[in-house]
């Protein structure tokens, strides 16, 4: 596959998304158990909004975008009191797959 010799319209992206999720399962309906986990209308409106709220930053450099950081610590805190741990319990933001094993 090559890149298009000129630029995709806006409705030509979408238009091939929405081709290639044809054949997804819908997650929203109950029977995708092991992979998606929908929890309602509201809250996937909220990740959506807060998604792209930080489109533009990248997780790898918390000095140029110190506010990653700061919601890091607050999970990795929050998880921390909710298994057991205390203060010195350290944790990481992964993006999945091998890095998060």
């Amino acid at each position: 596959m090559k890149l298009p010799p000129h630029p995709r319209t806006r409705e030509e992206i979408l238009s091939a998304l929405s081709a290639l999720r044809a054949r997804d399962l819908d997650a929203r309906g109950g029977r995708v158990w092991s992979y998606s986990y929908h929890a309602g209308p509201e809250v996937e409106e909220l990740a959506a909004e807060a998604y792209v709220s930080f489109l533009g930053v990248n997780g790898l450099d918390p000095t140029a975008f110190p506010s990653l950081l700061a919601l890091e610590n607050q999970v990795v805190s929050m998880l921390a009191a909710h298994l057991g741990g205390g203060e010195e319990t350290a944790g990481t933001f992964t993006s999945g797959g091998t890095e998060s094993i």
